[in-house]
């Protein structure tokens, strides 16, 4: 019997000779842990597979992150994020990181939030980006756009007023060219009684045609959207459904200024003013901008491309999206019942008191002293961790910009509790800190090396190698454990469509001794030989064994 006997299987024999493979596997699994299972299958692997090393794990898993905690939100928000949550059966996750860039987007610079207690020249705009990451099916979309729509029924009201104000300006201005007019006669008829006459004095003509009150926008040009900010002063929040198409067109050769553009609005300290032939010069004072938006972590490794390959050294456009979530996604039973119609009054209340706060007299917060302490031990907490050499130059970029991430999230959280509130209080400021350490964990994941595009091929590669290779073409006379490479991008997998991918991918397979390339002859046409791999077939062992 081998050395490595699983607990409880020492009353017989593992392998009698009238069970046949699968029915002696069964009986180890009925008898032994997983690992012990796994122990024993790699001592026989020797004798089974003769002439293949064992393969080394390829890093596949994703570092865990923490589930969401509820308690993280602020009480005027967390039945209504729960309430949607059970209503669509998914994580919570992801409506909780939308009503909380929702309280951004509907305060923006209405807020200004100072960390240091005397430095004023340091006062940070509380706007956030957001990007909720998760397969299709995971309920992702639906959920958050059930909080953009509590939201957005502000601005639904505004465009309703904004109606009643326009038709009020248009007649408001067909009376003013009729009192113009009127004067304009008059004037002629003194001028022809007496040239020398003053006539009468013109009428004073005061109309300002009413810029609709925004709070959203979805696809507009930059051109637009710097218009829109120009006019909608506190700001404003860009909703993209699949954020990774919104990235693909800014990395458009000639894209470059809208990506300045973009990276300009986050803080809400940069005015701009566009000069155009037919529009005239639009001036957009201190422009801000938050955004969200989700995308699935399949298209991660295009998305993501350019700050995993430069580090530091690109534009720091995705460092931006502090509040980056990428949770585990369960299979949860949606709940039918109706919506907590209490809770989400509440939420919408909340929504509508801060977008009726005043852009021009901005609310100046700061910590209360305990909270204050807090944060400075935890801001020099993270100065220390962002310089250890242990983390890659894209993550500590991303971490830098939590110097304001924590203050943000302390006074949008204290300003949804508290109406009254000038101050970030000591329990907010530590709600603040442990919503930061949530986002840190989830920023490690999707900074993980699995999402290098090259090694997430390889990993997507390996993965159907494990399941089998069910080969289509008998003509080519290989064996079954056999492929080619033209077979692999013929396929069309993601990051394996052309032939310099699927090598690449293979070279890391091939250092991890999943598979091999087989020598073979040259093409019968005269032309280089096939390239041939050889699948690794410890690779499905274990599987198999399970």
């Amino acid at each position: 019997m081998s050395k490595n006997v699983p607990n409880g299987a020492q009353d017989y024999n593992p392998f009698p000779p009238e069970t046949d493979k699968a029915a002696r596997h069964q009986r180890w699994v009925d008898g032994a842990s997983p690992e012990e299972l796994d122990a024993y299958i790699d001592e026989q692997a020797d004798d089974s597979v003769p002439g293949w090393p064992e393969p080394e794990p390829l890093g596949s898993e994703l570092p865990p992150v923490p589930a969401f905690d509820p308690d993280l939100l602020p009480e005027s928000l967390r039945p209504m994020v729960e309430d949607i949550a059970e209503r669509m059966g998914c994580v919570i996750d992801f409506p909780a990181a939308a009503a909380v860039v929702m309280l951004a987007s509907v305060t923006n610079r209405r807020v200004l939030i100072q960390p240091k207690v005397h430095d004023s020249g340091w006062r940070v705009v509380p706007n956030l980006w957001g990007i909720v990451i998760g397969d299709s099916g995971t309920y992702k979309t639906p959920s958050t756009q059930e909080v953009i729509k509590i939201a957005s029924q502000i601005e639904d009201e505004w465009w309703e007023q904004h109606d009643a104000d326009f038709k009020q300006y248009a007649l408001d201005q067909e009376r003013a060219e009729l009192e113009l007019n009127a004067w304009k006669q008059m004037f002629i008829a003194a001028k022809k009684k007496d040239a020398k006459a003053a006539g009468p004095p013109r009428p004073v003509i005061d109309l300002v045609k009413p810029a609709p009150r925004r709070l959203f926008t979805n696809n507009p040009t930059v051109e637009k959207l710097h218009e829109l900010l120009s006019v909608n002063p506190a700001g404003m929040t860009l909703i993209r459904d699949e954020l990774a198409g919104w990235f693909a067109e800014l990395s458009r050769p000639g894209r470059e200024g809208d990506r300045t553009f973009f990276i300009e609005c986050y803080n809400g300290s940069v005015s701009q003013t566009y000069d155009r032939i037919l529009r005239g010069s639009i001036h957009a004072k201190d422009q801000t901008l938050s955004m969200f938006g989700g995308t699935q972590p399949v298209r991660l490794p295009v998305f993501f491309r350019e700050e995993i390959e430069h580090g530091a050294s690109s534009d720091g456009l995705l460092s931006r999206f502090s509040v980056l979530v990428f949770p585990d996604t369960p299979l949860l039973d949606s709940v039918d019942r109706a919506p907590n119609s209490e809770a989400l009054e509440t939420a919408k209340q909340v929504y509508r008191r801060l977008a009726a706060m005043d852009a021009g007299q901005p609310l100046v917060m700061r910590f209360d002293p305990a909270a204050q302490g807090l944060f400075f031990e935890w801001r020099a907490d993270l100065k220390y961790r962002r310089r250890g050499d242990e983390i890659a130059p894209a993550l500590r970029e991303h971490l830098a910009k939590y110097d304001s991430l924590m203050p943000k999230l302390g006074g949008l959280l204290s300003l949804a509790d508290d109406e009254t509130t000038q101050t970030i209080d000591l329990p907010h400021a530590r709600k603040a800190e442990a919503y930061c350490e949530y986002l840190e964990a989830h920023a490690v994941r999707v900074y993980s090396p699995r999402i290098d595009p090259t090694k997430a091929a390889a990993i997507r590669l390996g993965e159907k190698l494990k399941k089998g290779w069910k080969r289509k073409d008998d003509d080519d006379k290989l064996k079954d454990d056999q492929f080619m490479v033209r077979e692999v991008y013929r396929k069309g997998w993601v990051d394996l469509k052309e032939p310099d991918q699927v090598r690449a991918a293979l070279r890391i397979l091939d250092d991890h001794r999943w598979v091999r390339a087989v020598v073979s002859e040259s093409s019968k046409r005269g032309g280089p030989p096939p390239e041939i791999y050889e699948i690794n077939p410890r690779i499905r062992s274990k599987e198999n064994a399970r």
